[in-house]
């Protein structure tokens, strides 16, 4: 029997790996997995050996308090690996973890597959190296992406994005506003502030600032809560809020238009061709840090798609309720303006290639194995 070992950190690589695992099984049933990640790859069959998801962070300060933990659990997961002999090792995403861990892998004699590719291309080329010495291949939700490792004589595949079989609305609309006594005539904005406490804490005091100020008569707000997320940390919350864990894509397409902090569901978002702001904010320290290191223009993985900002993107200082108000008010009276980013949406969708990306990845992941 042919055993794999598969490494997810964070809620979004959970999701993508779980789906990955779940496709493999339909086609080989006998591999046995092992792993590191989250309560999704768990339900698959996964043998999860720790849970990762819930110690995902962001921010230098944040990160630099977990060094020592994750020190630690890098030692753990390579002895683990090493006793388990796996024919390959995926690596789902998480960078910070797994280009440390890849090399040590590489070096046992186990092949080495990369799934989620690190953002090499936005952060600077420093870690291209890494993933062209350790990486046996790698496994691309974009064709850009595919282009970029290919010209520095990496293999990699672009399978097309996970995302485009997956959003779509799990109930009916009318289900849908009966389940959470939704008003049918009012327009509904989803809030989207992240998926780790730390960004919530810092994004959603501001986006309440901003609904405040707005006239919300004919307004309901949808807050979408990822399920890694025990509870909202944040208490002072003064206006009326729908508070949703389930049914998070019925959310989007029931919607009218979002705010939604920069990671993957800018472009769960965007397949739901429901037009948005971006938001994202972190320490002072950790932007002074890493903005040298960023070497695209947005940060918006939808204008990164698009070529060009289609939503806009409010970052940092630029983060403040006054304009998160102006913007979501030109989006509910602006309807020209509402419509050309919907069509530019739209372009962004099928840039993102057909549904099928993970039985594609899936068969790509079994070939290259045998």
């Amino acid at each position: 029997m042919d055993t794999l070992f598969i490494i997810a950190g964070e809620a979004s690589g959970d999701l993508q790996a779980s789906l990955l695992v779940k496709e493999i099984k339909k086609l080989r049933p006998d591999i046995r997995f092992y792993g590191y990640g989250g309560k999704l790859l768990r339900a698959e069959g996964v043998e999860i050996l720790r849970d990762l998801t819930r110690e995902a962070v962001t921010g230098f300060t944040e990160v630099i308090k977990k060094i020592p933990f994750f020190k630690k659990v890098l030692k753990e997961a390579l002895s683990k690996i090493k006793k388990i002999k796996p024919q390959a090792v995926i690596f789902v995403d998480f960078p910070g973890f797994n280009l440390r861990l890849m090399p040590e892998v590489k070096k046992l004699g186990i092949k080495t597959i990369y799934y989620i590719s690190p953002q090499i291309w936005a952060w600077g080329k420093n870690r291209i190296e890494i993933m062209k010495k350790y990486a046996d291949t790698i496994i691309v939700f974009f064709k850009f992406e595919e282009e970029f490792y290919n010209q520095y004589g990496i293999t990699a595949k672009f399978v097309g994005h996970p995302l485009v079989e997956v959003v779509k609305p799990e109930i009916k609309q009318d289900e849908f506003l009966r389940k959470y006594t939704l008003d049918p005539t009012k327009k509904r904005i989803f809030l989207m502030p992240g998926s780790r406490e730390n960004e919530i804490k810092t994004h959603l005091p501001v986006i309440i600032s901003a609904l405040k100020k707005l006239d919300n008569r004919s307004l309901e707000f949808l807050l979408l809560k990822s399920p890694y997320i025990t509870e909202i940390p944040y208490k002072d919350i003064t206006i009326s809020l729908k508070i949703i864990s389930e049914d998070i894509y019925s959310a989007l397409f029931y919607s009218y238009a979002g705010i939604v902090a920069s990671g993957t569901a800018t472009l769960e978002a965007t397949l739901a061709l429901k037009p948005f702001m971006i938001i994202y904010k972190t320490s002072t320290l950790t932007y002074f840090l890493l903005k040298p290191q960023i070497k695209v223009p947005y940060i918006g993985m939808v204008n990164l798609v698009a070529g060009k900002k289609i939503v806009k993107e409010f970052i940092q200082k630029d983060f403040t309720p006054s304009k998160i108000r102006n913007e979501l008010e030109r989006l509910l009276n602006d309807s020209e303006y509402y419509t050309k980013i919907q069509q530019k949406l739209k372009t962004v969708k099928e840039k993102l290639g057909p549904s099928g990306a993970h039985r594609r990845a899936a068969k790509y992941i079994l070939n290259f194995l045998s």
